[in-house]
């Protein structure tokens, strides 16, 4: 069986119009905010530490003096949507130089407190549901510029 195909060279190509609605069927990537830098916005808004003075989110200039630190460390490795809906991330707490471990950890563990304690926020339109620990606070000894140094890993739970 033949099938006979017309075309109409007759009728000019008319493009859609402009002011049409135009469907874009590319895939939506959306790239969540940094939960360290949220995390810090967070602890600086809660007045636990001041952004750029003794809290940092990572890949900011570090100071030598006494500092809290917020790392982004990724997520859970088997699962990529995972990973965007829980990430973790880690605080680390750098002591005055020469001084005893006590102020840093305090400092430490009143940012986790604080953290373990919220229930819900609300960061740059993201929202956290919850943040837990996934190990105890540990100390790490005194880096080369003799700082105590204390470290802490958590993951939270947002929505996109």
């Amino acid at each position: 069986m033949a099938v006979n195909l017309i075309f109409d060279t007759n009728t000019p190509y008319t493009p859609p119009d402009a002011n049409a609605v135009n469907f874009d069927f590319s895939p939506v990537i959306t790239i969540p905010n940094s939960p360290a830098k949220d995390i810090a916005i967070l602890l600086n808004d809660e007045g636990i530490a001041e952004l750029g003075v003794n809290l940092f989110a990572y890949g900011s200039e570090l100071k030598n003096n006494a500092q809290l630190v917020v790392i982004d460390t990724g997520g859970v490795e088997s699962d990529q949507p995972q990973t965007y809906r829980s990430p973790t991330f880690q605080m680390l707490c750098f002591g005055d130089t020469g001084a005893g471990a006590d102020d840093s950890y305090r400092l430490i563990k009143t940012a986790e407190l604080f953290l373990l304690d919220k229930t819900q926020a609300i960061i740059q339109g993201t929202c956290y549901a919850q943040f837990l620990q996934t190990g105890d606070i540990a100390y790490l000894g005194k880096d080369e510029n003799d700082r105590p140094v204390w470290s802490g890993n958590y993951l939270c739970d947002r929505s996109i």
